[in-house]
């Protein structure tokens, strides 16, 4: 494969291009499809909110137990909700596609976690 090739089309890359997305989604001029990513980061806010106030856990630099942020593991128990809820929260957040790997599932796990903390 031509390098030329890889840079225009995202082939076996970590770095998105419209160009390989448009093959699969035509007429697609931006990654936030239909506002898509942003509601992503919404939800990601409103659950790392949720997470600092009804379990505790501090998602701006202290990870739960048995998660780990930037190589600092904090000591503590928390409980099931909130760390279920933080490694969802987690899982979505460093995957840093905003959801678009797989939509369904990023909304369920997002939603799910919001509903969870909401209504314990």
């Amino acid at each position: 494969m031509r390098e030329s090739s890889v840079a225009t089309t995202g082939d076996h890359t970590f770095n998105p291009t419209l160009n390989a997305c448009i093959v699969f989604h035509e007429g697609l001029t931006t990654f936030d499809n239909n506002g898509f990513q942003t509601e992503v980061e919404d939800q990601l806010e409103v659950l790392a909110g949720l997470l600092a106030l009804v379990q505790g856990v501090d998602l701006d630099g202290a990870p739960i137990t048995g998660i780990v942020i930037d190589d600092d593991p904090v000591e503590g128990t928390f409980p099931i909700v909130g760390a279920q809820a933080a490694w969802n929260y987690i899982f979505v957040f460093e995957d840093q596609s905003k959801g678009v790997h797989n939509p369904a599932m990023v909304e369920a796990l997002l939603q799910n976690s919001i509903e969870t903390l909401q209504n314990p």
